[in-house]
């Protein structure tokens, strides 16, 4: 990701930053030693399954190991900022207590960055002050509606420099954020256009496998711009419904809620702005076989019919289709849409970008028939 967010340790600080369009929005430098914070507000970071704006990214948390001169290692502590809660005031980046970078040529610093900050929804420390080696975040899935993006980063041995920039104050670090979820999106349509009289009504859609999890660990990498990795800790099935923008106009007396498909049209199944965030189990390459997570999608084909008592007829279905292997990859988003056949649902995928981000290549295709 090369154009998102940028958070900033400016004048012997740290910037970081996820490529995309720059917002006016930055605070003043210091001119000391202090470790302030400026920012340039990406567009595609997403948080409660909606895009941030200036007026919503309010604060971001941070992680930092002071090791002297040495390098650091899996048992050094959070010794210089454990979760420092960085906050928006009057257009500035700001938080207390302000620490100052060390005076002696060529100590190191170790950063760990993540937003948005620990919500006490999705996202919270799992860490404590105490512990050693690196941060780990928990991510819970218990809500789908209020869903949030995550977006971490890494910046290991940072050295204060002589280099100037353009204003004349000590040299800005760079630390990039990424995404490490994978977000989902879904479309449906028919094959063709049916009769007036005749539509499909997705009732649920549920994604099912040992592969997923509503509960996970986020361990932040070691390395410059590396991901992090995920551990499942609460392998579950995840019902969609609460997602999908379902109707319950009658068809002839039939008012069971669901998204209404009639013709070769595809249609959002999610309401507006709304995504689906799932905890990696494969990392960057994706699920590691196909079949390892499954659609189960439940449906009903009504037919409006005057000359019924009830005043119409409907046949109810059930159906599960294979992902394949290597999909559902970290940092993705993907967009699926499934087509009714008359026997069958046929799922094609691609890869999104997020937001305004450019350069994705890697589009997947694929048709996954469930006779």
């Amino acid at each position: 990701m090369k154009k998102n967010l940028i958070y900033g340790f400016m004048a012997c600080a740290a910037v970081f930053m996820v490529s995309c369009a720059k917002d006016s929005s930055k605070s003043e430098v210091p001119a000391s030693d202090v470790v302030g914070f400026s920012t340039y507000l990406g567009r595609d970071v997403q948080s409660r399954a909606a895009v941030l704006d200036d007026a919503n990214l309010v604060d971001f948390g941070v992680f930092a190991s002071y090791t002297k001169s040495e390098d650091w290692t899996n048992a050094s502590g959070f010794n210089f900022m454990f979760n420092q809660k960085v906050t928006k005031t009057a257009g500035s980046w700001d938080y207390t207590p302000k620490k100052y970078w060390p005076t002696t040529k060529g100590e190191k610093i170790s950063f760990w960055a993540y937003a948005p900050y620990a919500s006490g929804k999705a996202i919270a420390v799992k860490s404590t002050k105490t512990s050693t080696g690196l941060p780990q975040i928990t991510y819970t899935i218990s809500n789908i509606e209020s869903a949030e993006d995550f977006t971490a980063a890494t910046l290991m041995n940072e050295v204060k420099s002589a280099t100037t920039n353009p204003d004349g104050n000590t040299r800005s670090v760079e630390f990039t954020l990424r995404h490490e979820l994978t977000r989902v999106n879904i479309k449906a349509k028919l094959d063709k256009a049916v009769a007036t009289e005749t539509k499909v009504n997705i009732k649920s859609i549920t994604f099912k496998g040992d592969d997923l999890a509503t509960v996970g660990t986020y361990t932040f990498a070691n390395a410059d711009d590396a991901r992090g990795s995920w551990t499942l800790d609460t392998k579950a099935d995840i019902v969609i419904d609460p997602l999908m923008a379902k109707e319950t106009t009658s068809l002839g007396g039939y008012t069971e809620a669901g998204v209404r498909l009639q013709d070769a049209t595809a249609v959002p199944l999610f309401g507006a702005n709304k995504y689906l965030f799932l905890i990696p189990s494969g990392g960057e390459t994706g699920t590691t076989a196909a079949g390892k997570i499954k659609l189960e999608i439940e449906y009903d084909i009504v037919t409006v019919d005057a000359s019924l008592n009830a005043g119409y007829s409907v046949s109810s279905a059930t159906k599960e289709i294979d992902l394949p292997a290597s999909t559902l990859k970290q940092g993705k988003a993907y967009l699926y849409t499934l087509t009714f056949y008359t026997n069958e649902i046929v799922l094609s995928a691609s890869v999104e970008g997020w937001g305004t981000e450019e350069g994705e290549d890697d589009d997947v295709d694929w048709n996954d028939v469930d006779k």
